[in-house]
């Protein structure tokens, strides 16, 4: 299942289902100029950060901005265990601050500790119910451990509490797709085009995702537009091409496949694809040269092996 993903991992990209998700930036100190106030000036700061700076808080604001720090220095350098001790002494003397549950639940995720992470992203949350980077964290770690349904659903409340937050879109509309929810997955990827129209990421996502759907029109057009955007990106032209095929314009494929393999001859996937199409328009000879070349790329190529084997049992047999 080609997907590509539409923004640059900042911290890390892990692996779901096969497909790469990019981690949010850990939000370790979200607070705007509006809620840096001193303990003073508690009564005049939003509702949902008044008790982090109220008088039963230990540590001063810049006390605990500078833990916060440390634990993302910490974070960064990938010191898990003194972002998890620092963000834990901040907890403790702020048992309400929402932040600090959320950045331990990132430290924890990339621990491999789901469970624990999964319950500092609700706890998070129960604190600042609009909390959206929470939200997609949550539905991250959820995916990684299985369950789709609840990951799709935290997606949605990240989206709902920020319509800006454009890497839930991605992984939302990825997470639909495997679970075969494919207009609900192109709804949520025709909502992302509008708010990043010349990403090409995104038009080539839309643009599978109803080849998928058969919708094949809708689909060349999201493509071409994907690869005019960025036309030297082998991948989307492979994709451009597939669609074509499926649609029943070959020799339009067959020029846009060469295109593809002139920018990566040494793509064993593009060489297979290149071959199904030849095979499909009956073209023996020249679809057991392509998958060849798939196999001397790629002799692992369990599909292009299988393929190439019934191509030459073909023409063995117009032979005999």
């Amino acid at each position: 299942m080609k997907w590509i993903r539409t923004l640059p991992a900042i911290i890390a990209s892990i692996m779901v289902l096969g497909e790469g998700i990019a981690l949010a930036q850990p939000d370790f100190n979200r607070l705007t100029s509006a809620t840096k106030a001193t303990v003073d000036d508690v009564d005049v700061m939003p509702l949902a950060h008044a008790d982090i700076y109220s008088i039963q808080a230990q540590l001063r604001q810049s006390e605990i901005d500078a833990l916060m720090d440390e634990a993302y220095s910490a974070f960064e350098a990938r010191d898990f265990n003194r972002a998890d001790s620092l963000l834990r002494q901040v907890i403790e003397q702020v048992p309400d601050y929402a932040d600090a549950y959320n950045a331990l639940g990132l430290v924890l995720m990339e621990q491999d500790d789901l469970y624990d992470a999964i319950q500092m992203f609700r706890q998070a949350i129960a604190l600042d119910p609009s909390f959206a980077i929470a939200y997609y964290d949550l539905g991250i770690a959820l995916a990684l451990q299985g369950n789709l349904n609840e990951a799709i659903e935290a997606l949605h409340q990240a989206i709902n509490y920020d319509h800006q937050l454009l890497m839930a879109y991605d992984n939302l509309a990825y997470f639909l797709r495997v679970q075969g929810r494919l207009d609900e997955s192109a709804t949520v990827l025709r909502q992302l085009a509008k708010l990043i129209p010349d990403d090409p990421a995104v038009h080539g996502n839309l643009g599978e995702t109803l080849r998928i759907m058969g919708a094949y029109t809708e689909a060349i057009a999201e493509l071409e537009l994907a690869c005019q955007l960025q036309p030297h990106d082998a991948g989307l032209n492979n994709m451009l091409a597939n669609v074509l095929d499926d649609a029943g314009y070959f020799e339009r494929a067959e020029t846009v496949y060469l295109y593809a393999l002139s920018l990566e001859p040494n793509n064993a996937d593009l060489h297979f694809d290149y071959g199904i199409a030849l095979y499909r328009a009956g073209q023996l000879e020249p679809a057991a040269d392509q998958l060849r070349l798939a196999l001397q790329l790629n002799p692992s190529h369990a599909d292009a092996r299988a393929l190439l084997e019934r191509i030459e049992d073909s023409l063995q047999n117009q032979t005999d």
